[in-house]
């Protein structure tokens, strides 16, 4: 049998790795994000002032299918609004999903076919490379040597999406408030609105800029779930949530809880929501089992059959829900 030579050659260039040191830095200026296969979608001007994390693969080198859990780790440790993660394929396309799927990759990273760093000189894979929120390359090289450390130090300094792009320094407790990871900042805006009516003219201006930048953070995060209602309701409810948890108490509450109330009483979107979870315990339940192999133990028949007429339960349960396709794509792959 004549073996695939990409898998070989993949294998014996990254023995001969080769770092770039001193060289050219890759730029986040001007990248092209290819084609969108799945994960959450991402353009260019949303990846200002956020944590990059841009990773070249293929299906075809094991080091790289071997790489999927660690990216998918990476893009856990924070949330959009921080961390971007993506996760380039460029060995053409066709397999991409399916293999990023069976290699146990997450939904966190944005997955995507044929992009492109400028100044990235990609000629072995796998390669990583990592930017600051300033958007200077920090790291080139083994995607194994990217720990969550390294990660959570460069999210530690980032200003995080309430701080706008400014050089703050006379409203310190309020740019700490919006800075912080979580926690409410109801206060901190009362605050800077009493700033910007009542301080000198220097804080005045700083406090106005800073209640743009929230402005501005709460108009995407609203056009974001607006987006995602009909699209992909999980993600609209679980937006809402945390910016409610931003912002409970404060004015710029008040159309977002208008905007709960709403989805709490659409019948089909919290069909849809109730749905979602249960099939990810399906899905969870059918990982833990192991059923997704190709060469199924015959001890475990039995298993995959009772998750088959479990699937086939929930999809008559929720026949008109996102989640039901997803399911019955579940069932074609256990049962091929």
């Amino acid at each position: 049998m004549m073996l695939n030579p990409i898998p070989v050659l993949c294998s014996v260039i990254l023995l001969a790795w080769c770092t770039v040191s001193g060289a050219q830095a890759a730029e986040l200026k001007g990248v092209n994000l290819g084609t969108w296969v799945s994960g959450p979608k991402v353009a260019a001007n949303d990846l200002a002032g956020k944590v990059v994390i841009f990773e070249y693969w293929g299906v075809n080198c094991p080091p790289c299918r071997a790489n999927i859990p660690h990216i998918s780790e990476l893009a856990a440790l924070a949330d959009p609004d921080r961390l971007v993660v993506i996760a380039n394929h460029c060995q053409g396309p066709g397999k991409t999903a399916a293999v990023w799927a069976e290699c146990k990759g997450s939904g966190k990273p944005s997955v995507v076919e044929g992009g492109e760093l400028v100044g990235s000189n990609v000629s072995s894979i796998p390669r990583i490379f990592v930017f600051d929120h300033t958007g200077a390359q920090v790291f080139d090289g083994r995607p194994g040597e990217v720990n969550d450390a390294m990660i959570a130090k460069l999210l530690d300094a980032a200003p995080g999406p309430m701080v706008p792009k400014g050089d703050f320094k006379l409203c310190k407790s309020e740019i700490a408030a919006l800075t912080a990871k979580t926690g409410n900042v109801a206060g901190s805006l009362k605050s800077l609105r009493s700033k910007s009516e009542k301080g000198k003219d220097d804080v005045k201006a700083e406090a106005s800029a800073l209640l743009q930048g929230v402005t501005a953070y709460l108009d995407k995060k609203m056009a974001t779930i607006l987006a995602a209602r009909a699209e992909d309701p999980v993600l609209a409810a679980t937006t809402l949530a945390k910016v409610l948890a931003q912002i409970k108490g404060d004015e710029t509450a008040k159309p977002f809880e208008a905007l709960h109330a709403e989805l709490k009483a659409d019948k089909a979107f919290q069909t849809e929501l109730v749905a979602a979870d249960k099939f990810s315990a399906i899905q969870a339940a059918v990982g833990k089992a192991g059923l997704e192999q190709d060469d199924l133990p015959a001890a475990k028949r039995g298993d995959l059959a009772n998750a088959v007429q479990a699937i086939d339960a929930f999809i008559k349960a929720y026949p008109t829900t996102k989640a039901a396709g997803l399911a019955q794509s579940l069932k074609s792959k256990l049962t091929k």
